[in-house]
């Protein structure tokens, strides 16, 4: 259906006076295969099919090159219900310094995904774009966090995870600290933070959200220069070289000083505006809290040139919710799953572990590395990959909670959870591990609707 909704869009750009009909589409189709015509079915002006063949051809070359969301989420490739989904959105602006264009998006009731291609203009000096996205329901701002700002090039990377609220790195145009290729293709991933008053979980929306992604663009008034990681890391056993940041800190301190930006090896500001002093005024808590837009602004080093701003509106679609908590018996502890959500490509899941009377405090076995519980989550259609994930002791309360995000490649009714128990302190990779029948056996499976 999106490739006919492509095909239709790219005829009525070049032949908007021609109304292509369902009918009219198809005998073209079959006259560019050279099959016969059913009978009693006309036929079209041997011109008029070439013309429109040559535009099926073109608009189809188009779908084959243009980078959308599928690009960056392969995983979603067969899952239809994200395949509808999938918004066509093909907005673009064009600035002094550089130009986006926003081709699709998909928004799944929590997460939204964007593919955009940045290009900066010609001869321009390097500059940084710093993305701010936000959020609109039902006239409430609706807090946002992203995840992840990216390139499609494997070795142009910069994948940037939020550290707290809105600390997302951006990117550098050109790219590689500004000495790289002047465009590339990107993903952008971000998810609500919810709103107060809604009866969905937070961090789901409930009806449809206008979206605002601003892209400020930076220019550095001062030299920019990028160090290699031979010069702040430490060489490990196999040769490769793993990256220190208080090496970093140490010499982008000393360039500091002589009013110098060091960047590290993959462009990043972020390590590098956490050396910047604190105005007066502000607190270090503040200072720390504030965006990266406003922290190398106010350092005095770069001055914002222009913003670039793209908006559109997205449906919300159905999301699975828990209705109320569910406890789970897992021997010698309890397992209450406070809430879950489940969109049609994520999952949230928030629970917390209870010792029962008599056994050791979960709260301190964990705190003091003797042991705690960990969790396998299947889904009953397609996989469910942990991408996310937090646990904290509760002294106060004597639990363990839990935190975690998946990546769904179906729509899921329910979620199976199988619980291991962790002796010691040591790394559990929930991938590599492989459940024993005594841990299959104290498996519970929480339904969702």
């Amino acid at each position: 259906m999106r490739e006919e909704n492509s095909l239709r869009q790219a005829i009525d750009a070049r032949l908007s006076g021609l109304h292509v009909t369902e009918q009219m589409r198809m005998d073209i189709l079959r006259q560019a295969r050279g099959e016969a015509y059913p009978r009693g079915r006309s036929k079209l002006s041997l011109s008029l099919v070439f013309a429109l063949t040559a535009l099926l051809l073109a608009a189809t070359a188009y779908a084959a090159v243009r980078f959308g969301v599928l690009a960056f989420h392969e995983e979603q490739a067969e899952n239809e219900t994200y395949l509808q989904h999938i918004q066509e959105i093909d907005e673009h602006v064009a600035g002094e310094y550089a130009s986006v264009t926003v081709n699709d998006a998909v928004f799944d009731g929590s997460s939204l995904s964007l593919a955009l291609d940045i290009r900066c203009a010609d001869g321009t000096t390097p500059v940084f774009l710093y993305p701010r996205l936000r959020a609109q329901s039902e006239g409430q701002v609706l807090g946002t966090q992203v995840h992840g700002f990216q390139i499609a090039a494997e070795n142009h990377s910069m994948a940037a995870s939020s550290i707290g609220m809105d600390a997302c790195d951006g990117i550098w145009m050109p790219l590689e600290g500004g000495e790289g290729d002047s465009e590339g293709h990107f993903n952008f991933d971000a998810a609500l933070l919810g709103r107060e008053g809604s009866a969905l979980p937070y961090g789901v929306a409930d009806a449809p959200v206008t979206w605002t992604l601003t892209l400020e663009v930076l220019r550095p008034l001062s030299p920019v220069e990028t160090c290699s990681m031979e010069q702040y890391g430490v060489m490990t056993e196999d040769g490769s070289w793993e990256a220190t940041l208080e090496d970093y800190a140490a010499i982008a301190a000393e360039s500091l000083r002589e009013q110098k930006i060091l960047l590290p090896e993959d462009g990043s500001l972020f390590y590098f505006a956490s050396l910047l002093p604190v105005p007066g005024g502000m607190t270090q808590e503040e200072w720390d809290a504030a965006p990266l837009d406003e922290r190398l602004l106010a350092s005095g080093m770069f001055e914002r040139v222009e913003e670039m701003r793209v908006s559109f509106t997205t449906q919300t679609p159905d999301v699975a919710v828990l209705s109320a908590p569910q406890t789970f018996d897992l021997g010698d502890s309890f397992c209450t799953v406070d809430s879950l959500f489940a969109t049609f490509a994520r999952a949230d899941v928030a629970f917390h572990v209870r010792s029962k009377e008599g056994q050791p405090c979960a709260a301190e076995s964990f705190s003091s590395g003797a042991g705690h519980w960990e969790f396998i989550v299947q889904a009953p259609q397609g996989q469910a990959e942990l991408s996310g994930s937090s646990l904290e002791a509760s002294p106060e309360e004597g639990t363990v909670r839990y935190f975690a995000t998946y990546t769904l490649t179906r729509p899921v009714s329910s979620l199976t959870f199988i619980p291991v128990y962790v002796e010691g302190d040591a790394y559990f990779d929930a991938d590599a591990y492989t459940p024993t029948e005594e841990d299959r056996s104290r498996a519970f499976t929480v339904e969702i609707r």
